[in-house]
């Protein structure tokens, strides 16, 4: 997840299968820590990235229904789904560190 300086919102993006990316409705990064994982976005509520507290696995939840001013919007043609991927090889920014 990109962090821009400068008040400028961040964005999740995604490169595969659909290339498609999620404008941040703030001018914050928005990771928080929750029960030892660490959450890009809100459980939920619109587009969610969750690092696992293995550091193995990521969490990718897509949710139209019932969105509420989510963080990070949800596209509507795409539905509601959920992904867990096994990540290979992570690194965490300063910055993110920074903020939790």
């Amino acid at each position: 997840m990109p962090y821009f300086p400068f008040d400028e919102s961040p964005f999740l993006f995604q490169l595969s299968d659909i290339q498609d990316a999620f404008r941040g409705n703030a001018s914050r990064p928005g990771p928080e820590l929750d029960g030892g994982e660490l959450v890009f976005g809100q459980r939920n509520n619109g587009v969610a990235l969750v690092l696992k507290q293995d550091l193995e696995r990521v969490t990718v939840s897509h949710n139209v229904s019932g969105q509420n001013e989510p963080m990070y919007v949800a596209t509507t043609w795409r539905g509601d789904w959920q992904v867990e991927v096994e990540v290979g090889e992570i690194c965490i920014n300063e910055l993110v560190e920074k903020q939790l």
